[in-house]
């Protein structure tokens, strides 16, 4: 019943767990769903500085696992579909130590740039991007595929 997202996604940071959910949410849930879904534990939010193109971050809450905390961001398309999943570390002093369980879960980043690096979680449909740089540090959870996104 429930595919990847926010903190299924981020529950992977604990074990290196194959199964595409991510606790009460499915990509492209509406956010009233997400909203209903999260019992409380996400509240409206809006912060420009989060938004990714056609996305807009609408929701936000805190989240724990694997010995870090963090602010969990959710973002919506222009059909107010779930699409990205950002958490924020409380304490960015442990960016090292994030790095280091990400590349546990998931091994070596598929590739690198200045500002980070990413993975693909091909079991579970994920793509898993680790912003990066000097004391600041993020990561973002995605569908690795969308539903009607065509190639060339």
């Amino acid at each position: 019943m429930l595919v990847k997202t926010l903190i299924g996604a981020a529950m992977q940071l604990t074990s290196p767990v194959h199964s595409a959910d991510w606790q009460f949410t499915q990509w492209d849930m509406s956010q009233a769903q997400v909203l209903a879904a999260s019992k409380g534990s996400l509240t409206a939010y809006s912060n420009p500085s989060h938004d990714r193109g056609d996305s807009k971050a609408k929701l936000a809450g805190t989240y724990s696992a694997g010995g870090f905390d963090f602010t969990a961001i959710l973002s919506f398309d222009l059909q107010d579909h779930l699409t990205y999943v950002e958490l924020d570390p409380l304490h960015p002093g442990q960016c090292d130590d994030l790095l280091q369980k990400l590349q546990r879960n998931y091994g070596l980043p598929a590739t690198r740039t200045e500002a980070g690096m990413d993975w693909v979680d091909a079991p579970n449909r994920n793509k898993i991007f680790m912003f990066y740089v000097e004391t600041t540090c993020s990561v973002t959870y995605s569908p690795l595929n969308r539903a009607g996104a065509g190639g060339l």
